[in-house]
């Protein structure tokens, strides 16, 4: 069953709890926005699993990116001023550090070269993919966290995240996970720099 909450600065989930649906064999996953989330800004969603199943499970989080073949949302992203990334680990792409133009690159000009590559088509792109979870033995959790960058200001839908089993190959699409609102860089700006920080989630459960 799956619960759509707006997150991040946007009106409140629809539900105080999400929804859940108890079954003998499968895993809740949660999704967590944790700040304002900024045009141009990379921003983190942190994804929490919980094996509630007999049996020990191992996963693969894919989060494809549309692609096109053109640029103009490249033409037209606002990137904010912005520092220079702390470590070699920050952003990884495909979970690989070969995939790292420069550890110390400044931010905005890593973003560019990111997107050029890409092409995405839509308004939210998933920096990093194929993230693995487990092994998750029964009745633990696990958590991992997802770098994203917002294209432009709006109310964006990240609207399928891809859950593999890496012993069967199966595949769970989770549709429609989270609606994010992103603010512009000069709204984060008349505040002083302030950010507000909110804690509203959303689970997802599995069937496995």
């Amino acid at each position: 069953a799956i619960t759509n909450g707006i997150l991040s600065g946007g009106r409140a989930p629809t539900n105080s709890r999400p929804a859940e649906i108890e079954v003998g064999d499968g895993i809740v996953v949660s999704f967590l926005v944790n700040s304002k989330v900024v045009a141009g800004k990379p921003f983190t969603i942190n994804a929490f699993f919980v094996n509630r199943s007999k049996h020990i499970r191992r996963f693969t989080v894919v989060v494809p990116n549309k692609k096109r073949p053109n640029e103009k949302a490249i033409k037209h992203i606002s990137i904010p001023p912005s520092v220079k990334l702390q470590t070699s680990t920050e952003l990884l792409i495909n979970g690989s550090h070969s995939n790292q133009s420069e550890p110390f690159m400044e931010e905005a000009d890593f973003i560019r070269k990111f997107l050029e590559h890409e092409t995405p088509d839509s308004d939210i792109v998933c920096l990093e993919n194929n993230v693995r979870i487990g092994p998750l033995n029964p009745s633990t959790c696990e958590s991992i966290s997802l770098h994203f960058i917002a294209i432009k200001d709006s109310m964006h839908v990240i609207d399928l995240v891809q859950l593999v089993d890496n012993d069967t190959g199966f595949i769970t699409n989770l549709r429609n996970v989270l609606e994010i609102y992103v603010s512009k860089y000069s709204e984060i700006n008349k505040e002083n720099g302030i950010v507000t920080t909110t804690n509203e989630s959303m689970e997802i459960e599995v069937h496995g």
